[in-house]
């Protein structure tokens, strides 16, 4: 097995225990599971693969992911789905409200979105760890709130988690003037501590 074949694995393991529980298990948890299923893995390699992709600071952290880190996997597509309805929800009380700081809550999506507690925690750990969904906010589990992010309205046309990973991306690296810089004259290199060719 491959590195790349051991780190799906590992993610697998992990949003399984999320998937049942509503609670990403520990580093050391998803190690000792891999072992148990005959994958030949370190320790510190599993360690090492969450503090990248989670920032896990320990063998005892959980091991928590992001919505890029579950995109492939058709065991989470439920999940994703309705972290899309989360996005859409967002925008729309963004657009749509007359709050100056408006708010996506747990109650928003208990009541408008019909979830249950289990989910809503889950998507609350989703949502933890997605920038420009929210900008401050908290709580706990099945009961928190967040501020909309100023640039939500970009994610106005998003239909499925991938658009939404999509327009991340473009906000992140946003394109770059196709422009050639200009070069600075010789006066501009004469005046500045740089030696002259």
């Amino acid at each position: 097995m491959d590195s790349q074949e051991i780190e799906r694995e590992l993610v697998e393991i992990a949003f399984d225990a999320f998937n049942r529980t509503g609670e990403w298990p520990t580093v050391s948890q998803v190690h000792m599971k891999a072992v148990r299923q005959g994958i030949r893995v370190q320790s510190y390699d599993v360690f090492h693969f969450f503090n990248r992709r989670a920032g896990a600071a320990t063998d005892d952290s959980p091991t928590t992911l992001g919505v890029s880190d579950l995109v492939d996997l058709p065991e989470a597509e439920w999940l994703l789905n309705e972290f899309v309805h989360v996005v859409l929800l967002s925008v729309k009380k963004f657009m749509e409200g007359s709050e100056d700081k408006p708010q996506i809550t747990s109650d928003d999506l208990r009541d408008t979105l019909l979830l249950d507690d289990k989910v809503i925690k889950q998507l609350y750990a989703l949502i933890q760890r997605s920038i420009f969904l929210t900008r401050g906010g908290g709580g706990t589990g099945s009961k928190w709130q967040f501020f909309i992010g100023p640039d939500i309205h970009f994610f106005k046309d998003v239909k499925n988690i991938r658009d939404y990973l999509a327009e991340v991306e473009r906000l992140r690296f946003p394109a770059v003037s196709s422009s050639e810089p200009e070069q600075p004259t010789q006066t501009e290199i004469q005046g500045s501590n740089l030696p002259s060719s």
